[in-house]
């Protein structure tokens, strides 16, 4: 690995040097290569060098990213044959690739060609992929170890939401040993961000340039370490920013709940607007089958099971809008917010009061917190009668059996008259009867 003085060398220039950052220099790019490991461990697969990215806030709510990677192929050759990826929903972002190289052994540096990068479904889904998500890969052609992979992706989104009402995070370490991890937050100066973090995150480089301030965190000498199954900020919502624990961070612009659930009500609310041929034959029939609200509950909830798959897709964890209904009951195999929303749609449709509702899984949401990464668990609350609730459990069925606590849940279907937030019972946690108990604090699935 690259010496602890050289490492001091970088910081100490990178803390010196003033200017916005985007991609490396070509003299940064050949430090990078010249340092790269001599005798890397025989079970590495890939070490990533050095990364960078940069998150661009715009003042008229557009976002752009830009990804710099230099990977290097390990003893016991790179995992996914080499592939990297980057998953974004079509017609909302757009992914595609500036520059790509490989630097191999003998010094010879090859440009990858735009067949090897791509657009695909969205693998973690399986072969069918998933409505709504897709695959930006990068395929590299065979590797040795200790060649080196240098991709230049940029991605561009569409202003989905108001430039204040942004709210991302970034994983500065990974599943691979990361030598240099650096992160590059831009945003108009009159929008300062709040930023919570945790693990051995350190603080930020500011500058300001004609009224856009550029904040820059970097950290070296990253261990690897599997991704979590949950998000960022149900870590963080475990733990103190000052924690030891993965170097992570999130960051908002705008501090109210209010704002967070506004941005996104338009697309819940079109939710129901929708008529899907077939979800609407599967209302029909059990309206006319069953006059009891308490049937009407159960009969969705078994169609729900029967109709779709539970799957659990990563990047999908930090969306919040609901994907396209009719695609997704297609698909056969939905994410627990689709099996949600999809069963919230059933439920209205049959004659029953239902929203859909999130918490975290670990403890009560933290309000002050604004960041909704810290939800990571998507329910629906029913009222077959005007006193009686239903908290319907959509995490996958091995995290059933584990109790929710009680607290705040975030509203997403809220009226413009509602509050965004509304008190939730907590969950003790599965049991083997269906809807139909007393008590509406225990799951009904």
């Amino acid at each position: 690995m690259r010496s602890a003085a050289l490492w001091s060398l970088i910081v100490l220039l990178w803390t010196l040097i003033p200017g916005p950052a985007v991609a490396y220099e070509p003299d940064e790019v050949r430090a990078i290569l010249l340092n790269r490991p001599l005798d890397p461990p025989s079970d590495a697969r890939r070490i990533v060098l050095a990364s960078r990215r940069v998150i661009d806030v715009q003042s008229k709510g557009e976002l752009r990213t830009l990804d710099h990677l230099l990977w290097m192929a390990g003893r016991a050759g790179p995992d996914d044959e080499g592939r990297s990826r980057w998953s974004y929903r079509p017609g909302i972002e757009h992914v595609h690739i500036l520059e790509g190289w490989i630097h191999r052994n003998d010094g010879v540096r090859e440009a990858i060609p735009a067949d090897e990068a791509r657009t695909g479904p969205c693998a973690a889904a399986g072969p069918d992929g998933y409505p709504g998500m897709a695959d930006f890969v990068v395929s590299p052609r065979p590797l040795a170890s200790g060649e080196v992979v240098e991709l230049l992706v940029e991605g561009t989104a569409v202003a989905l939401h108001r430039v204040g009402h942004y709210a991302g995070e970034h994983q500065f370490g990974g599943a691979d040993s990361t030598i240099e991890s650096e992160l590059v937050l831009r945003y108009p100066t009159d929008l300062p961000p709040i930023v919570w973090w945790s693990g051995a995150v350190p603080q930020e480089r500011r500058s300001v340039l004609e009224g856009v301030t550029e904040a820059r965190w970097l950290l070296g000498h990253l261990p690897p370490g599997s991704r979590t199954a949950r998000t960022v900020g149900s870590i963080l919502a475990d733990a103190p920013p000052d924690t030891v624990g993965p170097p992570v961070l999130l960051y908002a612009f705008q501090n109210d709940w209010e704002r967070v659930v506004a941005t996104r009500r338009r697309m819940w609310l079109g939710l129901f607007r929708s008529t899907p041929d077939t979800l609407v034959s599967a209302a029909s029939a059990i309206a006319s089958s069953e006059p009891e609200p308490e049937r009407r509950l159960a009969r969705v909830i078994e169609r729900i099971d029967k109709d779709l798959a539970e799957i659990d897709l990563p990047a999908a964890r930090l969306w919040f809008e609901p994907g396209e209904l009719g695609r997704v009951h297609a698909r056969g195999a939905a994410v627990s917010r689709d099996r949600a929303a999809a069963t919230a749609w059933l439920l209205r449709r049959v004659g029953i009061r239902a929203d859909v509702v999130s918490v975290p899984s670990r403890r009560p949401l933290i309000e002050e917190m604004v960041f909704p990464q810290q939800l990571d668990v998507w329910l629906v609350l029913a009222r077959p009668a005007p006193s009686v609730a239903r908290w319907l459990d959509f995490r996958p069925e091995r995290e059933r059996s584990r109790p929710l606590p009680m607290g705040s849940g975030v509203l997403w279907t809220a009226g413009l008259d509602e509050p965004p937030l509304i008190p939730f019972p907590g969950l003790e946690g599965e049991r083997p009867a269906r809807p139909g108990g007393d008590d509406p604090g225990r799951p009904d699935r």
